[in-house]
């Protein structure tokens, strides 16, 4: 099917028909863009969508990348424990030759701390994800993990190391007071009334928090 470029009144919408293995350019007001036909979706899009490829058309894939991360996607699912028996089979025969590559990247000073960024960037937004990491890890390399808490801690001074632990305390305290937590509210009572955590009933401690947030409501709505 031959190439065919509709056009509407305004000139300001495309629509192209083109047979798979076409590259059609788009001209008019809208775009001047060169475009390819994805062969398994069919969708005319930009030459920043394919991958480059030395047998394909134009030096370009014939699948764009959407399709082709869907496929890998697709593979990897239908043979996952083939994967990854086959890349820990590698990683075990190839261990010197890859730890060596890691030491050389390791000594570009912008590529390690761009690494460092990315992970600290990480660690932040999956919490969960890296305690559960870390769990494992200690779980597998036990004698690795207690090797490693010794190099952590000698990096700080015992000064910094008491003023971390401090501003950690008062944050602790200040979530717990913006939330009414079960052990804030256990503070106020045991201050007030001197009976030990113990022996104040729960009853006790929803109560007082119904309380506090009556108080907090009417003191916004006096200020507003």
């Amino acid at each position: 099917m031959a190439c065919e470029v509709l056009r509407s009144d305004d000139g300001a919408r495309l629509r192209v028909a083109i047979s798979p293995r076409s590259t059609v350019h788009m001209e008019g007001p809208m775009t001047d863009t060169v475009m390819k036909t994805c062969t398994k979706c069919g969708v005319a899009k930009g030459l920043e969508c394919f991958h480059k490829s030395s047998n394909g058309k134009n030096g370009l894939a014939a699948r764009c990348k959407d399709c082709r991360r869907t496929q890998r996607r697709d593979f990897y699912l239908l043979n996952a424990e083939k994967i990854r028996a086959s890349n820990l089979a590698y990683a075990k025969a190839n261990r010197d030759s890859i730890n060596a590559k890691i030491r050389e990247r390791r000594k570009d000073k912008t590529r390690a701390e761009q690494l460092r960024e990315y992970q600290r960037a990480w660690r932040k937004s999956n919490p969960e994800k890296f305690r559960l990491e870390r769990a494992r890890y200690k779980a597998r390399h036990p004698e690795k993990f207690r090797s490693l808490v010794p190099i952590v801690r000698s990096t700080r001074t015992p000064d910094q190391r008491r003023a971390a632990k401090l501003a950690a305390s008062r944050k602790y305290d200040q979530q717990a007071a913006e939330d009414l937590s079960d052990s804030y509210i256990l503070g106020l009572l045991k201050e007030a009334t001197g009976a030990p955590r113990s022996a104040i009933p729960p009853v006790l401690i929803e109560t007082h928090r119904v309380h506090l947030k009556i108080k907090r409501l009417l003191r916004q709505r006096k200020q507003a």
